[in-house]
């Protein structure tokens, strides 16, 4: 994978490092979103106080979610305009 953020980067290495997955990356069609990664499995704590600590310049969010969207938590680098998502539950696809 080409490194799609040097702000987001680290986030992705750890997530993958704790034996997290790329589900999938897309280059949306909204203008202020360069690129979208998806993420197989949830974001523990454990995960998130890593990532706050290292990644200080992202933006943490949470979304609730709608009956045809699942919810999900993620970060933002807006200097770059890349998000890093995970889904509430574990993606049963893979």
């Amino acid at each position: 994978m080409n490194k799609p953020c040097q702000h987001i980067d680290p986030a992705i290495s750890i997530s993958l490092s704790v034996g997290n997955k790329i589900y999938h990356i897309e280059k949306p069609s909204e203008e202020n979103t360069k690129l979208v990664v998806d993420l197989s499995d949830p974001l523990t704590p454990a995960l998130k106080k890593r990532i706050d600590k290292l990644c200080p310049s992202l933006r943490y969010w949470e979304w609730k979610g709608v009956p045809h969207n699942p919810a999900e938590k993620g970060y933002t680098c807006d200097k770059c305009n890349v998000v890093l998502i995970f889904p509430n539950i574990k993606n049963p696809h893979l």
